[in-house]
């Protein structure tokens, strides 16, 4: 018999407060259960807790004899779930509280059985006065850290607040129709035999497609062999915006999981592409997508911080750089990042990414092309970073998307897609070509 549903969502919370991403604990937390609802009331819980931690932890902390009283994580987390169920869940009162309880025992917080339940129902009395006390405060009331508020204000003064409601709310599920294999329009047709699902069109990507609500990949048409994959629609538009090439070479750098791997090949099949990452384990991903798939592609694990290294890869006629950043444009899909990132992430990152856009565009051939992407809405992580190397190399211009967009915002060296934009995630593009 698997542990219940509340104790494992708070091992998983827990593991975020201790400085772990949510995706492995809450994948690992998943195979213990075999009923598809408590999978999906597992996932509910931890991602509500964390998305609006902000405001669960300003309630606990409130609710506590004392305020400053150090918390174990196991415990902190539990209490937070209590929160969440009884302020964003339909959950009912009676049971949030008791079945939180019955957690804390299953847990081996026996002992703290008493303030969870004082805590929980204390809540239940007290809710609008302590709302009304902890909504005082910025951070509490939007669910976001001062220094990520603070950088939207900065670089987006006329959308930060739709950009912060749209990072609190859960992300649609996408998927990326294979074009070497259907049409979108014959995929679309397949996805009415399931039913209470209602499949749309995207309006940016001509592969995309939008499924409300979320399925399992097992109930997709065609997902074993290939012809479906999971992509939000932004994500599809890197693949999509490499310029055409007929033969050559082509590189996909920072490539795990194989999202936009797995595109690239239904787009340049008959170029020799070859995907780069520095993570062994990411890789063992990408690998099973190209299986899946059906793709034959050279994976390598490399360093590409390291120009010596990056040298070895020889030339290349389309790069596609897809570079690590916060993840400030993902943030309703990975709601941890707005516990795990940091005020000066942003500006050490930008070092990792201006180091990684010069050693590859070195890789260019002339007349080649590089394509810049971040899944970042911070400007230091898009023109900042592409503006280091037009000072630092004369060969490189900046150039149009090659699709002419009129989708997104223009900047100063590419286009930026807002999360919310389209139902879609916050991306950010730049083409850059070597000069002959």
């Amino acid at each position: 018999m698997s542990r219940p549903v509340r104790a494992l969502a708070a091992d998983v919370v827990a593991q975020v407060l201790q400085g772990n991403s949510l995706d492995g604990p809450l994948e690992r937390a998943r195979e213990k259960l075999s009923r598809a609802d408590d999978r999906a009331f597992l996932g509910a819980l931890c991602f509500g807790a964390v998305r609006h931690a902000w405001f669960n932890r300003a309630i606990v902390r409130a609710l506590l004899s004392r305020p400053d009283q150090k918390l174990k994580p196991n415990l902190e987390a539990l209490l937070m779930l209590g929160i969440e169920q009884q302020e964003n869940m339909r959950v009912a009162p009676h049971a949030a509280v008791s079945e939180t309880v019955a957690a804390a025992r299953s847990i081996g917080l026996k002992g703290a059985t008493g303030l969870v339940n004082a805590v929980l129902r204390r809540f239940q009395r007290e809710r609008d006065e302590l709302r009304k006390t902890v909504l005082q405060r910025e951070e509490v009331r939007l669910n976001h850290p001062k220094w990520l508020l603070k950088s939207l204000k900065t670089d987006w003064p006329d959308d930060w607040q739709d950009i912060v409601a749209a990072n609190n709310a859960p992300a649609p599920m996408w998927l990326r129709v294979n074009s070497a294999l259907q049409t979108r329009s014959d995929y679309l047709q397949q996805l009415t035999a399931l039913p209470e699902v209602v499949a749309e069109p995207g309006g940016l990507a001509e592969t995309a497609v939008q499924v409300t609500p979320p399925q399992p990949v097992t109930a997709l048409p065609g997902f074993a062999r290939g012809a479906v994959s999971v992509q939000d629609q932004s994500a599809q538009l890197a693949g999509a915006l490499v310029a055409p090439l007929k033969a050559g070479r082509v590189l996909d750098a920072c490539a795990a999981p194989g999202g936009k791997t797995g595109h690239l090949m239904e787009r340049f099949g008959a170029c020799d592409v070859v995907a780069v990452d520095s993570s062994e384990q990411r890789l063992e991903r990408l690998k099973d997508n190209m299986q899946r798939l059906g793709h034959t592609v050279d994976v390598r694990c490399m360093d590409l911080l390291d120009p010596a290294t990056v040298a070895e890869l020889g030339r290349f006629e389309r790069i596609l750089l897809d570079a690590p950043c916060t993840g400030s444009g993902v943030v309703r899909r990975h709601p941890d990042i707005k516990l795990l990132r940091r005020a000066d992430d942003s500006a050490k990152l930008k070092e990792r990414q201006s180091t990684l856009l010069h050693n590859l565009f070195d890789q260019l051939t002339p007349g080649g092309e590089l394509l810049y992407v971040t899944c970042s809405v911070l400007r230091a992580e898009n023109d900042a970073v592409v503006g280091s190397l037009f000072a630092a190399r004369d060969t490189a211009q900046h150039a149009p998307l090659a699709a002419a967009p009129d989708w997104g915002r223009a900047t100063q060296y590419g286009r930026q897609i807002l999360p919310g934009d389209e139902g879609s995630d916050g991306f950010y593009f730049s083409r850059i070509v070597k000069r002959t």
